[in-house]
């Protein structure tokens, strides 16, 4: 018999998505009827293509060591409690069913204003603000949803606003051009609060810019106004960091990261001093990024999903690892241009294995291995459970969901990590 929280599990899985009508409706009826947001809540908002959860791990770990900190992230990897946390522990099950119970008591509620139940995101979302208002957390992190105009985060308010990098996903809804996509994304500047823009296309850093001017915004642009030269870098000085995180992408991510304190620690943040920033990024950990969960033979995951991410990881490969060959496992969803992720890899694969995966989105594992045929590559499809059987060294990426069931294979095998 299964409990209340895996219960709740069961049902989070075959709830919708998305709603019927893209609008805040859903969101702000359910927040009314919550009482929530509080207006007086220290938000740091974080959107952006790739990147996002990288840079919420960094302030949250940042601004751990001065402030009772919670953080919201999204998706997880292999418990829904790793979207809420408080300090350094996830919300318990628990905690995570009671709270469940009372937003879907005050959902039904709203849904009379509008007319249909919360999304699963919205569910979650305000769980986190309640978890947050009781355990009295003096700053949160909140990284969005799918970004854009409606975006649920976009009701609340926010000291800052950080945009990690702009990129070709989630094209449905945000728009088929870089340009597009920015504009969309910049829905979430706030009126006179900061706005950071981490390193991405210029086009795409300009109308960022633009967007966030013109709702008076205090800016600080990548490039300009902050950057990494082996340190980081801006006009009112530097700071050496290392990181637990792997990836040339990472460095980028923690300049976000240190400037957005930066910007906030005059008025905000005065708490905090540089070897806060330097020992929070040091002990910062996002799982499944550039994550070594296997050492002999290695296991390496990924969870890059889009052409953007890929192109990191591609990059973070070739230094670290030159000339190096894998046995690629690979699965993508349906609604991911999976095609342009994997090219950029074709050449370091040994072998491709195409890993055939429980759910109803993923692509099937026999329409990648012709395309992979028609490469000239050399493929198979197999099960999840030949990535930890492997002998040779393994790269695993293609989809978070992928990479969160590998972790939690390979921690249930021989192999611990």
């Amino acid at each position: 018999m299964l409990d209340a929280y895996e219960r709740i599990s069961e049902e989070l899985n075959q709830a919708p998505w998305f709603g019927r009508t893209p609008d805040l409706t859903r969101m702000d009826a359910l927040l009314d009827e919550l009482g929530l947001p509080q207006a007086n809540t220290k938000n740091i908002i974080v959107t952006g293509t790739d990147g996002k959860g990288s840079v919420c791990s960094y302030l949250h770990s940042i601004l751990g060591r001065r402030y009772k900190v919670g953080r919201f992230i999204s998706p997880h990897l292999e418990e829904w409690t790793e979207r809420i946390t408080v300090g350094k522990d996830d919300i318990s099950k628990e905690d995570f069913a009671r709270l469940y119970v009372k937003v879907m008591e005050g959902a039904k509620k709203a849904c009379r204003v509008s007319g249909e139940m919360p999304t699963v995101f919205e569910r979650l979302l305000a769980m986190a603000l309640l978890y947050f208002e009781e355990q009295g957390t003096e700053w949160n992190v909140i990284e969005v949803g799918i970004e854009g105009h409606y975006d649920s985060t976009n009701l609340l308010p926010a000291k800052a606003v950080v945009v990690t990098s702009v990129g070709m996903d989630h094209m449905r809804l945000l728009g088929n051009t870089i340009e597009e996509i920015a504009d969309a994304i910049s829905a979430a500047f706030r009126p006179h609060a900061v706005a950071v823009i981490g390193k991405t296309d210029p086009a795409a850093m300009n109308i960022l810019e633009v967007n966030a001017r013109r709702k008076k915004a205090t800016v600080y642009r990548y490039g300009r106004d902050f950057w990494y030269d082996g340190k980081f870098l801006s006009y009112s000085g530097s700071l050496d960091f290392q990181l637990a995180l792997r990836g040339v992408h990472q460095w980028y991510n923690a300049s976000a990261a240190i400037q957005t304190v930066l910007a906030l620690s005059s008025t905000e943040l005065n708490n905090i001093d540089a070897s806060d920033i330097q020992e929070g990024l040091r002990e910062a950990f996002w799982p499944g990024r550039m994550e070594t969960v296997r050492e002999n033979p290695l296991i390496i995951l990924d969870g890059a999903h889009n052409p953007h991410a890929a192109q990191s990881l591609r990059t973070s490969l070739d230094l670290l690892y030159p000339g190096k060959k894998w046995n690629i496992f690979f699965a993508a969803m349906k609604d991911k241009d999976w095609r342009s992720v994997l090219t950029q890899f074709l050449d370091l694969a040994n072998h491709v294995y195409v890993v055939r995966m429980p759910y109803e989105r993923a692509e099937s594992p026999e329409t990648i291995v012709e395309f992979l045929k028609e490469k000239g590559t050399s493929s198979s499809v197999c099960e999840e459970q030949d990535v930890i059987k492997c002998d040779e060294d393994a790269l695993v990426f293609g989809s978070l969901y992928l990479v969160g069931d590998v972790r939690r294979l390979t921690r249930n095998a021989v192999h611990s990590f």
